[in-house]
């Protein structure tokens, strides 16, 4: 396999055209300078998590890819979140990883980078201004190391929300606090009635880290945000 040809190819299809709305920590990934997973030469092997309809769009994509030229095919196969993080740590370390995988930035990425692991974008993003200025830079520096680019955006903008108990609220006569100062108060009245105010399914720890993150740096500050960031 030509993975600059075939990578940039599908990674053009898939994140630059399909799905071309970025979010910071999702990113497609390109495999190691060799071919990944036993795929043969002429084809390219694809590891991802999503579900649903975001499932149908990168299959849909795939589909695509594949219709519209016959010198690389492209496979894509799907797994869950936690399974897969896993999955994708042994393959990496078996030298025998996908050519094209889902993945979140920062350190795992690095230590995949440090080891030789990724295929190093940058040339083709230079090649084809275009196609890298689709991105945001600050998006894009997730994925980014010593200069130089290891993945694209390759998910959909989304949100991270509270849901509150509606009879809580009316028993104490709060209502849905729409500021920090107001989302203080509303912890403060539910510890005084010993009612736990926040809580957080974090068996798999990192969904702790997107609420985190954002109350550090919208309330915090970006100059805060970098500080805990950089240790």
């Amino acid at each position: 396999m030509n993975p600059r040809m075939s990578r940039r190819t599908f990674l053009e299809v898939t994140g630059g055209a399909v799905l071309t709305t970025s979010l910071a920590g999702c990113f497609g990934v390109g495999g190691s300078q060799t071919t990944g997973s036993g795929s043969s030469a002429g084809t390219v092997e694809v590891w991802d998590i999503r579900t649903g309809n975001e499932q149908k769009v990168v299959q849909a994509a795939v589909t695509a890819y594949n219709s519209a030229q016959s010198a690389v095919k492209a496979h894509v196969d799907f797994f869950e979140n936690d399974p897969y993080k896993q999955k994708l740590q042994v393959a990496m370390g078996a030298k025998n990883p996908p050519d094209i995988f889902f993945g979140w930035g920062g350190g795992i990425l690095k230590s995949y980078v440090n080891a030789g692991d990724v295929y190093d974008l940058t040339p083709d993003l230079s090649a084809d201004p275009t196609w890298q200025n689709k991105f945001f830079p600050s998006v894009m520096s997730n994925a980014a190391f010593n200069g130089k680019f290891y993945g694209i955006p390759c998910a959909g903008m989304q949100t991270e929300l509270f849901f509150y108990n509606k009879d809580i609220f009316s028993k104490y006569k709060l209502s849905p606090p729409t500021t920090w100062s107001e989302l203080l108060n509303v912890i403060t009245v539910l510890k005084q009635n010993s009612l736990i105010p926040i809580a957080l399914a974090g068996a798999s720890q990192w969904p702790y880290l997107m609420y985190a993150e954002f109350l550090v740096d919208r309330i915090g500050g970006g100059d805060v945000f970098k500080t805990v960031f950089n240790g």
